[in-house]
């Protein structure tokens, strides 16, 4: 199996050497996920409308809970209703999570008491996760397009976006793009072609998400447990991705067909996020999602992200159990995003890439950078363990018991 390709080779074989350069070649990579995964989709429409359809007070005059209905695209044929949970707090303007699907309201009311508003969108009548999206209305509304329904919910996902342009209590340059399963797998996509995104949230994402195409396996490492790939999707979710993907797949759940002739991986996705922040979320028992594979991208993307000197905002967290986004995920998430939005103190367990990272997967290194070696591993092991002693020393010294 052929290694993951490089992230900073550009087309004429050179490397990117620079952020400036870094910039033009994200272009390139979006052209290439474009062509290969998600198809191509519109531009943004120039007629949003939305009309209220309730609002209530919640959480004992604590919170406000209200449902806006979306129209938009050719005769505003496109409609979407969005579910909107904030504090009744006026006076300033506040991040953002916003995601497809639902939320429970416990975590919502968590999320909301940390400073974020919480933003639900539902797609059943734009874009259902069906083969009669063919009949639905993004469909209709631009037939020239080769979008699937994955690029169809990062797309509406935008459109919430551009209603919040006109909202005073959203935050605009603190929005984040989050979802769970395909809806991660529609995060992602969003924030890889819409600036506003701040920062980016996949969780249980699998393939076609973060999970890497060529390296596949469960907790337990390679080739191990029963993990979706891009074959199994196109074989029972053709309707997910580009036509074109179809050609790399083998048609069977967790096996591999022609994957590593593909221009890119997974970790492109996270690379053309960068330098905005990303966050991933897995549950270690989510065997289906590619627990493994999805480390190997992550590696691989954070040397993106190494190199545009912003480690601090490429983390991963692994959690025990399977596949959901709980109230455990959404504090790792909302802490994450204080952090790199808001420059609060980082109080979870999620992890930042490393120098010392090891290389799976791959034979390339961020340029510039020098790669971990083992001597690297003992003298940062060694630092560690005499700043233990100093402090220790110093805590007896006065007078901790």
């Amino acid at each position: 199996m052929r290694g993951l390709p490089d992230p900073f080779l550009r087309e004429d074989g050179s490397l990117v050497k620079n952020a400036s350069e870094w910039e033009a070649h994200r272009e390139y990579i979006k052209s290439v996920l474009t062509e290969y995964l998600y198809g191509t989709m519109p531009d943004r429409p120039d007629n949003l409308a939305s009309r209220l359809l309730w609002k209530k007070s919640i959480w004992d005059g604590e919170g406000v809970f209200e449902r806006q209905r979306l129209s938009f695209g050719p005769e505003n044929m496109i409609e979407i209703d969005v579910s909107v949970i904030r504090s009744a707090r006026q006076g300033r303007a506040i991040p953002v999570i916003l995601q497809g699907g639902f939320v429970r309201e416990e975590i919502a009311r968590t999320a909301v008491e940390e400073g974020f508003c919480v933003i639900t969108f539902h797609v059943d009548q734009a874009a259902p996760d069906s083969p009669d999206y063919i009949n639905a209305a993004c469909s209709r509304a631009y037939p020239d397009h080769t979008w699937k329904v994955i690029a169809m919910w990062a797309w509406l996902q935008s459109r919430v976006i551009d209603w919040l342009e006109n909202q005073d209590f959203a935050d605009m340059g603190k929005i984040v793009a989050a979802g769970h399963s395909r809806y991660g797998k529609a995060a992602l996509c969003c924030a890889i072609y819409d600036e506003r995104v701040a920062a980016c949230v996949p969780a249980g994402s699998g393939c076609g998400g973060m999970g890497c195409l060529r390296n596949i396996g469960s907790r337990f490492g390679a080739d191990s447990g029963f993990v979706e790939t891009m074959g199994s999707m196109t074989r029972d979710l053709p309707y997910w991705f580009a036509d074109r993907m179809r050609e790399y797949a083998s048609g069977e759940a967790c096996r591999l067909g022609r994957e590593d002739e593909l221009p890119f991986d997974s970790h492109f996705m996270a690379a053309a996020v960068a330098p905005r922040a990303l966050l991933v979320l897995e549950g270690l028992d989510d065997m289906w999602t590619n627990p493994y594979g999805t480390q190997v991208s992550w590696l691989a993307a954070a040397q993106v992200y190494r190199f545009l000197e912003r480690d601090g905002s490429c983390a991963i967290r692994f959690r025990e159990g399977g596949h959901e986004f709980n109230k455990e995920d959404w504090g790792v998430m909302t802490d994450f995003c204080k952090a790199v939005l808001l420059g609060t103190e980082k109080r979870t367990d999620y992890r930042t890439p490393s120098g010392l990272d090891p290389r799976i997967g791959r034979e390339w290194d961020c340029p510039g950078k020098e790669p971990a070696t083992l001597q690297m591993f003992f003298d940062r092991t060694i630092e560690g363990i005499r700043r233990k002693i100093e402090a220790t020393d110093r805590w007896c010294f006065e007078g901790g018991e």
